[in-house]
């Protein structure tokens, strides 16, 4: 009897291991840190959690930066001013709690249908504003969200209607200080000043839509359009697509990669290469990429890069 029941206790222990353990890597932080005061801070390990509960735990950054941008010291109740999502009246809702757990169930519908139809990381924020229709406005516009697009989709419906620039607001708070990137210099093959004028250079674009083709500020970036320019500023030349760059690279070991090596893909498109996307290891199975939720971190834990993982390059010397 004694050994059945040190089996089950351990048993039950492993469990609450993997789920804690769950929890922690659902929360990946893929957009920065939110640069938000106290009042907004004190919502952070509510956030998190009603966050992953509905599956967006990787925008619980993203979701506090809305908090702070919808309640501001306003000092509403409906912190993220959830009530209209209802169908009720502004500032209906009179509990904070609630006003979380509706506005990221909301958000994360938001998310879901979004994805769904390949839109970008702009088009998710500012349909949080908009409604779910702006989803379908930019799936019929190319997929990207753009100011100009937001501000179309506002004149469409009689002018005044939200705020276009509702995007960029929220993104205002969020700060990219916190990304590990002096940490990740020091174990960098490219030497800790250049990899901190690497990622110095590619976190000013965090945020921003894929643009395909894009290979600059003007034009926006796709995947080895951001990584030929990145890396340019550093003084390090690259050829211009994701199969080139694979080409002239080392290939690293796993076990071996380093912040500043490239991380390749193949099978994520039909591009006609073995090699179809590229980003930058930045540590702790994390990159830098410009994608189909714009620019800015990804987790390699995720199932699709997992999927689609090619292996790693290192820049030659």
């Amino acid at each position: 009897m004694k050994k059945i029941i040190i089996i089950v206790v351990a048993m039950f222990f492993i469990i609450i291991v993997a789920i804690l353990g769950h929890q922690k890597n659902s929360d990946n932080n893929s957009f920065g840190k939110a640069n938000i005061p106290a009042s907004v801070q004190k919502w952070r390990p509510l956030v998190s959690e009603v966050a992953n509960k509905y599956k967006v735990g990787n925008y619980t950054e993203v979701l506090l930066a809305i908090v702070y941008q919808e309640s501001g010291n306003t000092g509403t109740n409906d912190i993220m001013q959830s009530s209209e999502s209802e169908g009720l009246p502004p500032n209906s809702i009179q509990d904070p709690e609630t006003s979380l757990n509706v506005g990221i169930k909301y958000f994360s519908s938001i998310v879901q249908y979004a994805n769904k139809k390949k839109c970008d990381l702009a088009t998710i924020i500012q349909s949080y504003n908009f409604g779910q229709g702006y989803v379908d406005y930019v799936a019929s516009n190319g997929g990207k969200g753009t100011k100009a697009l937001a501000e179309s989709f506002s004149a469409s419906h009689g002018g005044g209607y939200g705020d276009p620039s509702y995007y960029g607001h929220v993104m205002r708070y969020v700060s990219i200080t916190d990304t590990g990137v002096s940490e990740g210099a020091s174990q960098s093959p490219l030497g800790s000043d250049s990899y901190k004028r690497l990622m110095g250079t590619a976190e000013k674009f965090q945020g921003e839509a894929y643009v395909f083709g894009g290979s600059n500020p003007s034009t926006g970036f796709d995947c080895s359009g951001l990584t030929q320019y990145v890396y340019g500023q550093a003084g390090i030349n690259l050829p211009r697509t994701a199969q080139a760059q694979y080409d002239v690279t080392s290939r690293v070991a796993p076990s071996d990669v380093k912040p500043g090596d490239l991380v390749f893909f193949q099978g994520t498109y039909n591009a006609g290469d073995y090699i179809t996307h590229v980003g930058i290891y930045v540590g702790n199975n994390k990159m830098y990429q410009s994608g189909g939720h714009g620019i800015g971190y990804e987790s390699l834990d995720n199932s699709f890069w997992k999927t689609h993982l090619a292996g790693y390059g290192r820049v030659r010397e």
